[in-house]
């Protein structure tokens, strides 16, 4: 609009008189700017959750990559801890975009409730993976990956397989955590 505002005064040495032009710029930047809302509401719509769906899966999968390693490899792993940090925030960024999608595209609020769950869990399970010595890693590691799966909908099967099928977990500990995350997951 201010680009259309320059070239409408900056015709000549001398501001034009005409209005003509600039109404005529005007519409048509706001033309095009239906165009593009029509095309990609109504022809070619992308809703940011499934990009969030992906870095979530990201995410996952980097925390199964951690959790695989050997406890003293896993302070030094620190490319995978930068990725799960990084696509965890890209992934907030495009849940603040929510709001500004049609209400068609957008999930129920439980979903996206779900989702925000989702993300502050998998950050919290990254200082404790990353420093904590265990020896459960390498179930956590395979545990993960389906978590991984199921959130970007590749997993071969639906709903809670293996995740209520083991005993109670302390409360805050990395097996509860990642418990938490599969059902998060699988929802």
């Amino acid at each position: 609009m201010g680009l259309a505002f320059l070239l409408t005064i900056l015709n000549g040495f001398a501001p034009s008189l005409d209005m003509a032009s600039a109404r005529d710029r005007v519409v048509g930047i706001l033309l095009g700017n239906l165009v593009v809302y029509l095309i990609f509401t109504g022809i070619w719509p992308k809703s940011a959750v499934a990009d969030v769906r992906d870095r979530l899966a990201r995410v996952l999968a980097a925390l199964s990559r951690l959790a695989a390693l050997e406890p003293a490899a896993r302070a030094a792993a620190l490319d995978d801890a930068a990725r799960v940090e990084a696509e965890a925030e890209k992934a907030c960024e495009q849940l603040r975009l929510l709001p500004f999608e049609p209400a068609s595209q957008r999930p129920a609020p439980a979903g996206i409730a779900r989702l925000h769950a989702l993300i502050a869990e998998t950050r919290a399970l990254l200082p404790p993976l990353m420093f904590c010595p265990g020896q459960e890693q390498g179930e956590i590691a395979q545990r993960l990956s389906r978590a991984s799966a199921q959130v970007s909908g590749t997993a071969g099967g639906a709903g809670t397989d293996g995740v209520a099928d083991a005993g109670p977990d302390a409360p805050g500990s990395l097996a509860a955590r990642v418990r938490h995350i599969e059902q998060l997951a699988a929802r």
